[in-house]
């Protein structure tokens, strides 16, 4: 929903912050990460853009992710009682929520040729059920998904009839997506 299009670069450094704990059965992440463009060979300013999320995740079965020190992540989750159609084994169950934002705009008040660009800003909101059937389909999850993409910084530019958009041109939209997803481990 939302793209700068073509920048040409020879650089680019993207530093970013992630945190993430889990307390028993409570999974939280956040990560917010910043681009820095160098242009090859151009008199036009360097852009620079950003995006962040936060989520955050509840076993119902109790569940815990394990904490792996060797490559600093946690893992998925491993269901206490594997799907077993004779007897009581019903998986692990999980409710996630997401919510992020991304702003590829760069002095988006400037004509591309002078070194702006309007690529959009996005949020978007996202609902799922995780169902970790045994360790090696550890996911079929269900997401109910709203984004956002909005150029609000376009729209007070066009408010000031400093730039018009073309004729038909979409300056903003919503979208709504449900999908179903089954990964399987080897």
């Amino acid at each position: 929903m939302i793209d700068t299009g073509n920048i040409n670069t020879d650089t680019l450094l993207a530093p970013g912050v992630e945190l993430a704990a889990n307390f028993q059965n409570v999974y939280v992440q956040g990560e917010h990460i910043w681009y820095q463009f160098e242009r090859e060979l151009s008199a036009l300013p360097d852009p620079d853009f950003s995006g962040w999320y936060v989520q955050a995740a509840w076993a119902l079965t109790g569940e815990t992710r394990a904490w792996n020190p060797t490559t600093g992540t946690f893992s998925g989750l491993r269901p206490a009682k594997p799907l077993d159609l004779k007897g009581d084994g019903w998986c692990a169950l999980e409710l996630a929520a997401r919510y992020s934002v991304s702003d590829l705009n760069y002095r988006e008040d400037l004509l591309p040729p002078a070194g702006g660009t309007r690529g959009g800003g996005q949020t978007a909101v996202t609902l799922g059920l995780n169902w970790y059937v045994n360790n090696n389909v550890p996911s079929c999850w269900t997401t109910s998904g709203r984004g956002r993409s909005a150029q609000h910084r376009r729209r007070k530019c066009l408010r000031n009839r400093r730039f018009r958009a073309a004729r038909g041109a979409q300056i903003g939209q919503d979208l709504e997506i449900v999908s179903i997803r089954t990964q399987f481990t080897f």
